[in-house]
């Protein structure tokens, strides 16, 4: 009847909205019958006695409604368009247990609406709700992102050669040189006494290395000079400010600080200005523009090597130095410039000779001993990986990766499945000593990297169970706080970042790594499972918050839970969320805290003012000695914040640096510049007036804390 009488326009909006409201709940509860019931077919709208007519119809209205309502990054919209798009949600979520039939069916839908993707995004966050309950399945699509996600992708970009090494060095200071520029320029080594390889002859080195990588450490204030509009000394003395405020403490720091020194909050955008002698500027990069820049400033770092002498030759160098002439000198700084070391990276790597070093490498870390048996763990994956391509094409994965081609050396799909295990164990042995690269590819193909460590999966067959609710939120916990240290790089962290021991097992000696001592004391829950169940759990939260972060808006918050027992039914996507909300990254919180603050915040003319005469009040090395409300800093307060309007304690953030006040503090009688200082002085003396003590005027202390009987 609804339906009918909508198109028709004749229902006012307030009662379209609470029929919205209504029908989601009756959809919900439909949903939950069709789930434990046999397979019946017909579309999900079908089922659920929906018109496609009437839903093409809303789906247009709510797309325009939207754009009107559109005002940039961090709208906010209507409750209309909320229970309205909840409702198409709603009745687009694929069924459970009927063997993918629904879901293809739901898509055929979406496809032919045109669903918008903010409306896809609140699907995608019902589809995630529900699989962390262990309730559903995660649809195609999604899974299809976050096994790709997982892919190892070209192992040989995190390999770097160093050719020309200076012979002024040996070995040992050449590994030692290494590891200090690697650790200053955040490289991750995963175990240095293996992963960097100087090779010998006799007491002295070749002047070549190899270095496997794990990346960079991540960026979680990545920055790079931007030269390109470098202004005058002069210019930039005149414009840029002596000091910047914290916008959550209003702490006025010095300019050449990137946190505040009060609350260790990051310095703000635009309170970011030259920083550089010079007059650049920085920028923020992105974690694979900060892991380019990375690179480049770490190839420059090794090219200086050659310029730095051991203590006992610099001592001589500079004795001699004094001797030389101008001209001999010019001449040796010629003779170092030719001879600096040069770096080799991924492509580079690939047109060495089958006796590189590169190969050499490789082949020794597939291999034990000189009599060419195979690495311990090695021969056990290679059987795994037997089994894995002995499975018919209809068994194998829903969504392969290429395979890469091994026509010519025996190990291509059709011998495997006319072979046993043991025959095929031996050709990837033969091939390992005339080509070791290619066993590497068919071993990341299968998800395994360069430390023999299953990292990823080969197909979505393979994927893991989800965690538990608690240990998802561990995770989350971990990587936000201890990892990325409580900055928008969580945004970044993709899951091949991560990199643990395995369990039960030393920790890895790790260069730039995490402290994972400390990390397994505190996430035992999560680091008893292994890395690659682990990197899947990550990539599952981050792609929950990936759709969040675009389904925010368009979620009315008004329904709100602590808990969703377990056999009951949410019967809002706001409930499900609000149970679910340790799973939220605190970046998409403070996002949407600080949209509705900017909503609610009102224009006032000027701030307003608090007066206090603290030079009459008795103080006692800064604490407050007298109970009278008289001499109270906190009563005062009250007395005068009791007759000013509340709405005018929401002003606009303002722009730039200025400090970011909900009221003016005037201290009478002590000259005071600025407005920063006297209203953190004002929270500072109101915090240590309301601590418990004898002479507290707020609190009183109790008969067990007087006789000491709670600690």
């Amino acid at each position: 009847e609804m339906c009918i009488r909508d198109r028709e326009d004749t229902v006012p909006s307030i009662l379209k909205q609470l029929g919205f409201v209504l029908i989601n709940r009756v959809l919900h509860k439909t949903r939950c019958v069709y789930n434990v019931s046999p397979y019946v077919p017909g579309s999900c709208l079908e089922k659920l006695g929906l018109s496609k007519d009437w839903f093409k119809l809303l789906v247009a209205k709510l797309s325009k409604m939207k754009e009107d309502e559109d005002s940039g990054e961090d709208a906010t919209y209507s409750e209309f368009i909320q229970d309205a798009g909840e409702l198409v949600a709603t009745a687009l979520l694929p069924f459970n247990g009927e063997d993918g039939a629904s879901e293809i069916e739901s898509q055929n839908i979406i496809e032919e609406l045109k669903l918008p993707d903010w409306m896809r995004a609140i699907i995608d966050v019902t589809v995630f709700l529900y699989y962390f309950r262990k309730e559903g399945k995660l649809v195609k699509g999604l899974a299809q992102d976050i096994f790709d996600s997982l892919s190892l992708g070209n192992q040989l970009e995190n390999v770097m050669m160093i050719k020309h090494l200076p012979k002024a060095f040996n070995a040992q200071q050449i590994r030692e040189k290494l590891i200090s520029i690697f650790t200053t320029q955040k490289l991750r080594i995963v175990n240095p006494s293996t992963d960097i390889v100087i090779p010998t002859n006799g007491a002295e080195h070749t002047g070549s290395a190899l270095i496997i990588t794990d990346g960079f450490e991540l960026g979680h204030e990545s920055l790079i000079e931007d030269k390109s509009n470098v202004e005058s000394p002069e210019k930039k003395a005149k414009e840029a400010p002596p000091e910047w405020v914290c916008s959550q403490c209003t702490f006025c720091n010095s300019n050449d600080k990137s946190v505040c020194d009060m609350c260790e909050s990051q310095r703000p955008a635009e309170a970011r200005r030259d920083e550089n002698e010079d007059g650049s500027r920085v920028r923020n990069l992105g974690q694979d523009e900060y892991n380019t820049a990375m690179w480049e400033k770490l190839c420059e770092a090794v090219k200086e090597m050659g310029s730095f002498l051991p203590e006992e030759e610099k001592a001589q160098s500079a004795d001699i130095a004094k001797e030389m002439k101008k001209e001999e000198e010019e001449a040796k700084k010629e003779e170092v410039q030719e001879t600096a070391p040069e770096v080799l990276r991924s492509t580079q790597l690939l047109t060495q000779s089958p006796d590189s070093l590169l190969n050499t490498v490789l082949r020794d870390r597939l291999l034990a001993s000189s009599t060419n048996e195979l690495a311990p763990p090695l021969k056990g994956i290679l059987i795994k990986v037997y089994e894995m391509m002995k499975k018919p094409a209809g068994e194998t994965p829903l969504v392969p990766r290429n395979c890469p081609e091994y026509d010519g050396i025996g190990i291509d799909k059709k011998k495997v499945a006319t072979e046993d295990s043991d025959t095929f164990v031996k050709r990837v042995q033969e091939v390992i000593v005339k080509n070791p690269l290619v066993i590497w590819e068919l071993l990341a193909h299968y998800g395994y990297d360069l430390w023999l460590e299953k990292t990823a999966y080969f197909s979505e067959r393979e994927l893991p169970e989800i965690f538990r609710t608690e240990q998802l939120e561990q995770l989350l916990t971990m990587c936000e706080v201890e990892i990325c240290k409580e900055t928008k790089a969580i945004m970044h962290l993709k899951p091949t970042y991560l990199r643990f021991s395995p369990p039960n097992a030393d920790p890895f000696p790790m260069l730039n790594g995490p402290e994972e001592t400390r990390l397994r004391m505190r996430y035992q829950g999560v680091l008893e499972h292994s890395l690659d169940e682990v990197r899947y759990n990550w990539s599952v939260l981050k792609k929950f918050n990936d759709c969040l972060i675009k389904a925010v808006p368009f979620i009315n918050w008004s329904m709100c839970v602590n808990v969703v027992p377990e056999g009951c039914i949410p019967m809002t996507v706001s409930s499900f969320l609000s149970a679910a909300r340790k799973l939220c990254l605190g970046y998409i919180k403070n996002k949407l805290q600080q949209a509705v603050f900017s909503k609610t915040a009102v224009v006032r003319e000027a701030p307003p003012k608090m007066v206090f005469e603290r030079l009459n009040f008795d103080h006692n090395e800064g604490k407050q000695t007298s109970t009278d409300k008289e001499t109270s800093m906190f009563y005062k307060a009250y007395e005068q914040i009791k007759s000013i309007d509340l709405t005018l304690l929401r002003p606009e953030k303002p722009v730039g640096s200025s400090p970011f006040l909900a009221f003016e503090v005037i201290f009478k009688g002590e000259y005071v510049v600025g407005e920063g200082g006297p209203y953190r002085q004002f929270f500072a003396d109101v915090s240590a007036e309301l601590q418990p003590s004898p002479s507290s005027p707020g609190f009183t202390e109790i008969t067990n804390t007087c006789l000491k009987l709670l600690c």
